[in-house]
């Protein structure tokens, strides 16, 4: 008797030295590879650093703290700042990791930087298994979220969420990823707010629901530097506005190499009478204005309640039938890229 439970306490022993040998092991291969990766993009040219650098979460995770933690690409032309990045990590589901992010963080992209903000913000990752590490799925979700642009202008959402994951509905398209995009209680910029007086309210929100394919794969290449190029867009439906305001809209958009558009997009508002109302009582449209816009666009709703649009993209320009609006948004990334400092 007394034998097997020295036998037992042996084995307990061993399996105990061989996981906190496991762990041990684990622990120094993330930090090595975290450090090659901070060192890797300062020999591409990257500011690449962090003050302080802590693996633990012994015995079952694998929690790395990185500290003033400064990051920025200049033929990229972004740039991003954090106080604090946690990652965590179990021990034994490796290709599985989630972040927290800290409630401030500093950022550049092309001409715009500023700050984002957040009562809670946190993200989630799974990637395929392999040296490729390309990207399964992800989610970002947050609370109390404000953007604020050193121009000085601020958007605020009560909530927000992003997921990607790999499209199981994608018909011909390569690298093709579903994306859920959901904001609530959206604040606008105060200049958007004052030309949508009366239309957009404090509940007002935004849900998408979208494929997005590029012309490589979301995997480790793309954390190296080279972030693939967004090739086609397929909204399958977008939803905006609140309790004056409706907004929807669907279509599949096509971004050549300056992310330039090109397709479709159909554009629908629910109810224009309640969006034209509510404009005549914010003093946004006098009356007399209000009742020539009621028969003008009554008689392009063809007396419905919904009011369509379809917009095409072409030539570089954005057309309403073959009347041009105006020339058509190119992507920022695009631009970011040609306006990057040397």
């Amino acid at each position: 008797m007394l034998f097997r439970v020295r036998l037992l306490i042996a084995a307990v022993v061993v399996a105990a030295l061989g996981w906190s040998a496991w762990w041990w092991i684990g622990a120094s291969a993330q930090r090595a590879a975290l450090e090659g990766w901070l060192e890797a993009r300062r020999a591409d040219g990257w500011t690449a650093e962090a003050d302080a650098l802590r693996v633990g979460g012994y015995p079952n995770r694998f929690d790395a703290v990185l500290s003033g933690l400064r990051l920025a690409d200049p033929r990229g032309g972004w740039a991003w700042e954090a106080p604090e990045l946690r990652s965590f990590m179990l021990s034994y589901v490796p290709n599985r990791v989630i972040l927290a992010l800290p409630a401030r963080q500093t950022f550049r992209a092309g001409a715009l930087s500023g700050a984002l903000e957040a009562d809670e913000l946190r993200a989630s990752a799974a990637v395929a298994p392999g040296l490729g590490l390309e990207l399964e799925r992800a989610v970002i979700e947050g609370r109390g979220l404000r953007l604020i642009a050193d121009e000085g202008w601020r958007a605020e959402a009560a909530r927000g969420l992003l997921a990607l994951r790999r499209s199981p509905r994608a018909q011909g398209l390569a690298n093709a990823y579903d994306v859920a995009l959901a904001l609530g209680a959206l604040g606008l910029p105060r200049q958007a707010a004052d030309a949508l007086a009366g239309l957009w309210d404090e509940g007002a929100s935004l849900d998408a629901d979208m494929i997005a394919a590029f012309d490589a794969p979301l995997d480790r290449r793309a954390a190296e530097g080279r972030a693939p190029r967004l090739t086609h867009l397929r909204i399958l439906s977008a939803r905006a506005g609140g309790a004056a305001l409706r907004l929807e809209a669907k279509g599949e958009l096509a971004f050549d190499a300056q992310g330039r558009p090109e397709g479709r997009l159909d554009l629908r508002v629910s109810d224009w009478r309640a969006a034209l109302e509510a404009l005549r009582r914010a003093g946004r449209i006098a009356a007399a204005d209000a009742r020539d816009a009621q028969w003008v666009l009554s008689l392009l709703a063809g007396g419905a309640d919904a009011l369509e649009a379809p917009l095409r993209f072409a030539s570089g320009g954005v057309f309403l039938g073959p009347l041009r609006l105006g020339p058509a948004p190119r992507l920022g990334i695009a631009a970011a890229r040609r306006g990057a400092p040397g």
